[in-house]
């Protein structure tokens, strides 16, 4: 009931409370943390963060048990709080706790906090309580704990002696049947002073030790205990401890903390039976009355540790010994017989619940039972005068009743002190205390006890002027008195053996175990047997499910299998190849069953019963015997007959590659398996074969499975000789180098560096200025054929590689052991003068190596074009705008041309600064010293650096001279001042200013001529190294072609503006030009066609520099098209200029023709011309030319046509007058006949009377001059 008590106690429930609590914390910790967070941020999402909040958990529960200042919890929190949640702590728009130095840095300085604010409750602690510091000092002078060890080790011993017998049972005894008796003996552990006898008081107790070492030592005088000793008698165990725990229990608290440890660690339950707490007679009545509060307070003190540590009640015997020091004892007890010296002589009181008395009642209580004993003596002490003989003996008994009185005082006050109840512990419901008893276990002569109360002893003080200030006096008898027999007093013992026997072994059942550890074991033990049962249930369970799940599961096979069959059946009958895959995948998912994981069952398949692992063995032996069997012999032929198309083709690469898939699928040599897989999987899908499988990952997994197999080839056939020895005879014709060097190339495909592309080489994001042609192949160097590529990939893997497909080429070529390849490829070095040889192999794979690296670059250089409207407009052509801006970045300090350039020389010179013979100035400095190894690197470095200059340097000096100004091979290129590169940008950069003072002037209306250097620069380029003539050439060139169609676009604005307006205005839609009864003015005609005209004089000045008169059609200069017409109104003014102005210097109209008359009708007598005065007549004489002038007036013109004689006044004459009179006569004509000249002759009919005249002179160039005016247009007319 005590103990339901103390568990309900308000401080129990408190701290069961906080223990829950703290768990229950810990519990939403770890499973609602990743759901706590405020917005989308969720601090305790990872399970770090989790874990410190559960440490910090911990740590309070800790801090709150060993009662720890609240502030240590709130730094802990706080730091916890700062590293976990300070990340997402938002101030402003910035987490200033992000960082963890930031983090590290705040928590640094709340420690600090924490650390001075502890310093300062410390100093207030000292300074209220200055003892404080002593206990720190004592501390460190604690006294050394030699003996704990000793202590515990006896201990232990015992425990082990005790179940010696125990741990020959089986682990089934011993767990589950009774204990043996043996197991049950009571423990009783005895305390007192130094010398209080109580080891004699256990050998003297009549008990029986089996143990030889410990009988031997009854009845002789015991050896001072040193610390602690277990005696073994058949009845109970008696742990004997020394008498300085009590006496100086200050001086070896760790030897007394390790007993009480060790009898809590062996003995759990009940660690002991009870307490004998023993002193003698003398070490009452020796003391003054303080050191007798003191013995008691000691007494007290260590049996209060008993009750504590050990967590058991028990009752405690005082046994007051060596009671013989009393005067008179002997001689008073020694008529008793044996059996009455063996009975118990003291008090004994009832023990157990209830029994707790006041102090003041304890104390009446153990008087009365005293005074009981002190009348008996009283009573028989008159007989036992009478009986005695002696007068010596006589006195000495009379002394005994006054003696025992004040003894008996004195221990009624000690035991008092010791087990009075207390309101402050357990003690108080119960009471400790068993009895009071009163021994001797022998009976020495040597010592006496006298009584410092009587008369005498007080006279003798008195003369003697001592002053005692205890009781009694111990006093040494004189060594002359002569005893008659020594050992007389071990042969008596008195009052021992029933006390040990009747008293404290049969109570051995007062002791109340230490229910904690009995709840906790009897819990383990139900929790055992409970587990146990449960095990059980679950064991039945599971074996009921796991006979279930796996009778459903072979069910389940034996239905596939017969699936399976069927299949199987249908294949062999119609040898269809197709059904192989699903004959493949039936077998190998034969195991398969719902959702039982195979590998990995769930509990309720197991037990014992799965059968899954049996099932997959056999279906995996039936998958691998289909895959040898029918997969792979379909995989030999497919692999004989691309090996056969391949012969067939001719072609080395595939002829090989075929050879070695073959040699692998018939087993020759090492499988490499992953090659096998991937050659097999890509001629399966050339061939179509893989539509069966559906997906190609199904073929590739039956492929593994197939090559995984150790016994793979266990159904193979034999490979065909005669088809690998024509494909290694074909492949023979190859040389060695050519071979390995492809598959030197193939080896290191995924270790090259990425591709050396425009951008890169430039320095520009995107490719801004510079493209490639439509015709290149390529659109980037690949990452092999650089310079990073050589050196970093190809030089680092050649060697090592070369060595691995050395053997591989000897392996398919069947020369493994024959050591030719081997040998020729091996290094060798043979001296001849200055002359090292290096691998012939090695250095051919170089150099073909070195082909293609020069082969790519001349390529990828030649196709690098200058890329075109890079600035491109909604609206239109940027124009000299996009010339500006590509002249400005090229000519800039960070110059992409540059870059480019310098980019490429570098890729291209591979040899080191070094060009000098290395190899030879280091063997002949050091040839005694270098060795073979050496020489040979020097060798190969040599020849390096030969095909290196030979193969690539050499071929791309021009453009390493233009860069850097040498043809010397170096690593770095910088563009320095000088160098070709450094004038192209100067002139680059000239030309850009040119352009932009050009294209100011454009803008302002007054250009500027252009300058022919871009065209200079253009064909200079020409002779430059690739890319250079592509890309300055047509830069230039078209910067030039641009500004001249600029300068002809404004000119053309002039034109429309100044030229057309006028045109239109005075000459378009009149006569002569078209045919209309509106004429042009001569005025007119002549300022506007006329030399200097208006025509003329725009033309000269802002289109003669920019015009090719000498080609017909005129055209701009520069390829520059005549998008309007504009060239070709000036191009027909200039004729109609040379044609009709041939007066007064060109600027007045004058044509002078030649008139005939070829026929005239004969009715016709005279035919009249008049032109302007000038008259022709022609009468039938002889036919001769008239020079004619038109026009002879500058006012009006007329020309008129007479026949004679006269028909018709109307019909006979023509007369025509106006500006253009002389044309309107031409156009009259009734008919034109073309001469054989060229000339046109003029048919006219007066009156039906036909009069042919013929006009020479009025062509332009075997064209009309009336034909220049009618196909003349005013700019802007369609």
């Amino acid at each position: 009931m005590s103990y339901l008590n103390r568990i309900f106690a308000a401080r129990f429930l408190k701290t069961l409370l906080i223990v829950c609590c703290i768990g229950l914390l810990i519990a939403a910790i770890w499973l609602l943390g990743p759901f706590f967070g405020f917005g989308e941020s969720r601090p305790l999402l990872s399970v770090e963060s989790r874990v410190i909040f559960i440490v910090l958990a911990l740590f309070c529960l800790v801090s709150l048990w060993l009662r720890w200042p609240l502030f240590i919890m709130l730094t802990a929190t706080l730091c916890v709080a700062i590293w976990v949640l300070g990340p997402f702590l938002l101030i402003g728009e910035t987490y200033p706790l992000l960082p963890v130095g930031v983090r590290l840095a705040v928590i640094g300085a709340i420690l600090v906090i924490a650390l001075l604010y502890g310093l300062w409750l410390l100093i207030l602690a000292l300074k209220d309580n200055p003892q404080l510091l002593d206990k720190f000092a004592r501390r460190k002078d604690r006294p050394a704990e030699d003996d704990a060890s000793e202590v515990a080790a006896a201990i232990r011993n015992a425990v082990d002696y005790v179940n010696r017998s125990r741990k020959r049972l089986s682990f089934f005894q011993r767990a589950i049947l009774a204990r043996k008796p043996l197991d049950l003996l009571p423990w009783y552990i005895i305390l007192g002073t130094a010398d209080a006898g109580k080891t004699s008081a256990i050998l003297a107790s009549g008990q029986h030790f089996p143990v030889p070492e410990q009988l031997d030592r009854v009845g002789k005088p015991a050896q001072q205990t040193k610390n602690c000793e277990c005696w073994f008698a058949n009845d109970a165990i008696y742990v004997d401890t020394a008498g300085k725990y009590i006496s100086e229990p200050e001086a070896h608290p760790g030897e007394w903390r390790a007993l009480l440890k060790a009898l809590k660690k062996y003995r759990p339950t009940k660690a002991i039976n009870g307490a004998v707490v023993a002193f003698s007679a003398a070490d009452v009545m020796g003391r003054s009355k303080a050191e007798l509060f003191e013995l008691a307070a000691s007494l007290r003190q260590r049996v209060e540790d008993l009750r504590q540590t050990l967590g058991v009640r028990f009752p405690v015997y005082v046994l007051v010994t060596r009671l013989d020091q009393l005067p008179g004892f002997a001689e008073y007890f020694r008529i008793l017989t044996e059996q009455e010296r063996e009975q118990v002589w003291g008090v004994t009181f009832p023990y157990g619940e209830g029994g707790s008395a006041s102090p003041l009642e304890l104390h009446d209580r153990i008087r009365e039972e005293f005074a009981l004993l002190e009348d008996r003596i009283e009573r028989d002490m008159i007989v036992r005068q009478q009986e005695e003989y002696d007068n010596r003996d006589r006195k000495k008994m009379y002394a005994l009743p006054q003696d025992f009185h004040l003894l008996s005082g004195l221990v009624a006050e000690v035991v008092h002190n010791i087990f009075f109840a207390s309101r402050y512990d357990e003690s108080q419901s119960y009471t400790q205390l068993r009895g009071i008893y009163f021994s001797s276990s022998h009976q020495p002569v040597d010592f006496s006890l006298l009584n410092n109360q009587t008369i005498i002893r007080k006279w003798f003080n008195y003369v003697e002027q001592e002053s005692p200030t205890v009781t009694a006096s111990l006093i040494e008898q004189p060594a002359e008195r002569d005893f008659l027999i020594n050992d007389v007093s071990y042969g008596r013992q008195y009052f021992l053996k029933q006390l040990f026997s009747e008293v404290i072994v049969k109570d051995r059942d007062l002791a109340r175990y230490n229910l904690a550890n009995v709840s906790k074991y009897r819990l383990q033990r139900l929790l055992g047997h409970t587990f146990c049962i449960l095990l059980t249930c679950v064991l039945l369970n599971g074996f009921w499910h796991s006979y279930r799940n796996n009778s459903g599961y072979l069910d389940a096979v034996d239905h596939k299998v017969v699936s399976l069959g069927s299949e199987v059946n249908r294949l062999v009958k119609t040898a269809n190849q197709n059904l192989l895959p699903r004959l493949l995948t039936l077998s190998q998912y034969l195991p398969e069953y719902g959702n039982l994981d195979i590998f990995n069952p769930q509990l309720e398949w197991r037990y014992g019963l799965y059968t899954g692992d049996d099932v997959l063995a056999a279906s995996d032996s039936l998958y691998q015997f289909f895959l040898q069997r029918l997969l792979l012999p379909q995989i030999e032929q497919q692999a004989a007959q691309a090996l056969q198309t391949a012969i067939d083709g001719g072609r080395t690469e595939q002829i090989y590659r075929q050879l070695k898939h073959y040699l692998q699928v018939f087993g020759q040599g090492e499988l490499d398996r992953q090659y096998a897989i991937d050659s097999t999987t890509r001629l399966w899908a050339e061939s179509g074969k893989l539509q069966p499988y559906e997906e190609e990952r199904i073929f590739v997994a039956h492929l593994t499975n197939l090559f995984a197999s150790p016994q793979w080839r266990r159904y193979g056939q034999k490979m065909d000789e005669d088809l690998v020895k024509y494909a290694r005879a074909m492949l023979e014709r190859e040389d060695l180098a050519s071979r390995l060097y492809q598959r030197i190339k193939d080896s290191v495909a995924h270790d090259v560096p990425a591709d050396l592309t425009l951008n890169v080489m430039a320095k520009t994001r995107s490719s801004e200025l510079f493209t490639l042609a439509e015709e290149a192949e390529e659109t980037a160097i690949p990452g092999l054929f650089t310079r990073a590529g050589y050196y970093e990939v190809f030089k680092k893997k050649m060697a090592p590689g070369l060595m691995l497909l050395e053997r591989e080429d000897a392996w398919v070529l069947g020369k493994v052991g024959q050591g030719r390849a081997a040998e020729a490829l091996r290094p060798q070095v043979s001296g001849k003068g200055d002359v090292v040889l290096v691998n012939p192999v090695q250095q051919q794979i170089l150099g073909l190596y070195l082909d293609e690296y020069a082969r790519h670059w001349r390529t990828f250089l030649s196709h690098i074009r200058i890329k075109t409207n890079v600035l491109q407009l909604d609206y239109g052509s940027a124009g000299v705008a996009e010339d500006i801006y590509m002249l400005r970045t090229l000519s800039a300090t960070d110059s992409p041309l540059a870059n480019l350039l310098v980019r490429a020389a570098a890729e291209t010179t591979l040899i080191g600064k070094d060009g000098q013979s290395l190899l030879l100035d280091n063997m002949r400095d050091k040839g005694q010293i270098l060795n073979a190894a050496a020489k040979v690197s020097l060798a190969y470095a040599e020849m390096e650096r030969r095909l290196l200059r030979e193969r690539l340097d050499n071929h791309f000096a021009p453009l390493r001279e233009f860069v850097t100004g040498s043809r010397e091979s170096v690593v770095e290129h910088p563009a320095v001042g000088g160098t070709e590169l450094s004038k192209l940008l100067g002139a680059l950069n000239e030309q850009y200013t040119l352009f932009v003072i050009y294209d100011d002037g454009l803008k302002n209306g007054t250009p500027m001529a252009l300058s022919s250097t871009a065209q200079k620069i253009g064909a200079e380029s020409l002779a430059w190294p690739d890319p250079l003539p592509n890309l300055v050439g047509p830069l230039l060139e078209g910067a030039y072609r641009r500004a001249s169609r600029s300068a002809i676009a404004k000119s053309n604005e002039g034109i429309e503006e100044h030229i057309g307006r006028v045109c239109r205005a005075t000459l378009a839609g009149r006569y002569p030009f078209v045919k209309s009864r509106r004429e042009a003015k001569m005025s007119d005609f002549e300022r506007f066609f006329a030399v200097d005209g208006l025509a003329d004089d725009y033309f000269k000045k802002h289109l003669a520099d920019k015009v090719d008169t000498s080609s017909r059609p005129w055209r701009y200069k520069g390829a520059v098209e005549d998008d309007n017409g504009s060239l070709a109104m000036f191009e027909q003014a200039a004729e109609i200029r040379e044609a009709f102005f041939r007066g007064e210097g060109g600027r007045k109209v004058a044509l002078t023709f030649d008139i005939t008359f070829p026929h005239l009708d004969s009715s016709i007598t005279q035919l009249n011309l008049n032109f302007d005065s000038t008259r022709v007549s022609y009468a039938h004489w002889p036919v001769a030319p008239v020079s004619v002038t038109w026009p002879m007036s500058r006012i009006s013109s007329r020309v008129t046509l007479t026949a004679s004689p006269r028909v018709a006044a109307g019909a006979s004459t023509m007369m025509f007058t106006g500006p253009w009179a002389l044309f309107r006569w031409l156009d009259s004509a009734s008919d034109i006949i073309a001469t054989s000249s060229g000339e046109a002759q003029l048919v006219y009919l007066l009156d039906a009377r036909r009069a042919n005249i013929e006009i020479s002179g009025l062509n332009y160039k075997d064209r009309p001059v009336a034909e220049l005016l009618r196909r003349f247009r005013c700019p802007g007319d369609d």
